[in-house]
């Protein structure tokens, strides 16, 4: 769910992280942090493809992966995140581990340009219970609730930093008492423990909820501060929401009572669900989404969105360009979630977005991938872009089903467990 970006390095000052957080009297006692995937599939090897300019897909050849390929030295891994240009993953005993761009930090530890592309640990303290990443933002959430941070937020100005007071040089806490964590291009959505959502980063395509279009400049009287210190979605104070979701430039959420979906930010191809053509800086319900359907997931990439259902039917909206809405070469814009009919067939368990790609798995352990195929990122060893939802292969992969696929700018990552 991460838009592309320049494959020029770009030289970063460091500062130093100063920001405190208020703790608060709820715990997470109660709280189920674990993601579905480490409660119910267990663990699995790392899969990459697609663009390894960067060293993002944990190899060290630097060159187009035409069919995933295997990770050396990552061993019982329960979750995957691809960034733009860095991946993260996180191991059984919560440790997380990353690799790729760190130009301006996403990596979150040292690196020089030789280990860039080979997996290292991040320095935490905690057990990590979930990973996210944007274009150069990383971000963790601990057992207990806390919230770490790293590398940086841009805007349309050039990079933001993470803080108001820079970007720090290592993971900085910017939170606790959260519950879920999710990142845009350039965003943080974070669930609280008591169902309150809060939001930091660039405002500029209104994914922030909170911002007015008018102040959505860094440059405004608001100061940085209003930016990068995470702040409650004010106009959502008074309900309560059991999850969030978030596409390169927009936002979701869940609302706990009604399971209404509150949706803000970017809908210039009516991928936030939303009646008009712009940016929407404040939450609205979104109609289309707001229906009988009990909706499980949704995820975006920069100008489209996937959605599940909890009868593993898939649906798409957005802009058609790449064949990204898996509806067919000649298939218009659609303005309201459609079904795939390629997908009609079968029981898809989990979503996932790439910029302009898109990914679905089925209960059996198959990735059907559609969208542009550049840089191989589809897995199909062929960059052709594919206009309906098409298996992904790879000869290493034979002996293997997927449980779960992250797919960034120009590379996707795919965890996998052997079959027995």
């Amino acid at each position: 769910m991460y838009s592309r970006r320049s494959t020029t390095k770009r030289k970063s000052t460091i500062h130093q992280d100063s920001i405190s957080t208020k703790k608060k009297k709820n715990s997470l006692s109660g709280l189920t942090l674990k993601p579905i995937y480490q409660q119910t599939l267990g663990s699995g090897s790392v899969f990459t493809g697609g663009s390894n300019n960067e060293g993002q897909l944990g190899i060290t050849e630097r060159q187009l992966c035409k069919i995933p390929t295997l990770v050396e030295n990552l061993t019982d891994i329960v979750d995957i995140c691809a960034g733009a240009m860095h991946t993260l993953c996180i191991d059984k005993n919560g440790k997380v581990h990353s690799w790729g761009c760190n130009d301006e930090l996403a990596l979150g530890r040292e690196t020089t340009s030789e280990t860039e592309a080979i997996p290292g640990e991040v320095n935490l303290d905690e057990k990590v219970v979930q990973i996210t990443a944007g274009d150069s933002h990383s971000a963790a959430l601990t057992e207990t609730g806390k919230v770490y941070a790293w590398g940086s937020f841009r805007d349309s100005h050039g990079e933001m930093g993470l803080t108001p007071e820079g970007k720090p040089k290592m993971p900085t806490l910017i939170m606790n008492n959260a519950a879920k964590i999710a990142s845009g291009a350039n965003h943080l959505l974070i669930l609280s423990t008591e169902g309150l959502l809060y939001s930091l980063g660039c405002a500029e395509q209104g994914q922030l909820g909170r911002i007015s279009v008018r102040f959505a400049d860094r440059g405004s009287r608001c100061g940085l501060g209003n930016f990068l210190n995470p702040r409650i979605i004010h106009a959502l104070r008074k309900k309560k929401f059991d999850e969030i979701w978030v596409g390169s430039y927009n936002s979701f959420a869940r609302e706990h009572s009604t399971s209404h979906i509150y949706s803000f930010g970017l809908n210039n191809y009516y991928q936030s669900g939303l009646e008009e053509e712009k940016i929407y800086p404040w939450p609205v319900v979104s109609k289309p989404f707001s229906t009988n359907k009990k909706w499980v997931s949704i995820c975006g990439g920069d100008h489209h969105t996937l959605s599940l259902d909890n009868t593993g039917t898939t649906y798409v909206l957005g802009k058609k360009e790449y064949g990204r809405l898996g509806l067919g070469e000649y298939c218009d814009d659609v303005q309201e979630p459609t079904v795939i009919p390629g997908l009609k067939n079968e029981e898809i368990t989990s979503i996932s977005c790439g910029s302009c790609v898109s990914f679905a798995l089925t209960r059996e352990g198959e990735a059907y991938g559609w969208g542009m195929g550049t840089t191989y990122q589809l897995g199909k060893g062929s960059k052709k872009d594919n206009h309906e939802p098409k298996l992904v292969s790879g000869e290493q992969m034979q002996d293997y089903k997927i449980i779960k696929v992250c797919s960034g700018a120009q590379h996707t990552v795919f965890l996998a467990q052997r079959k027995t």
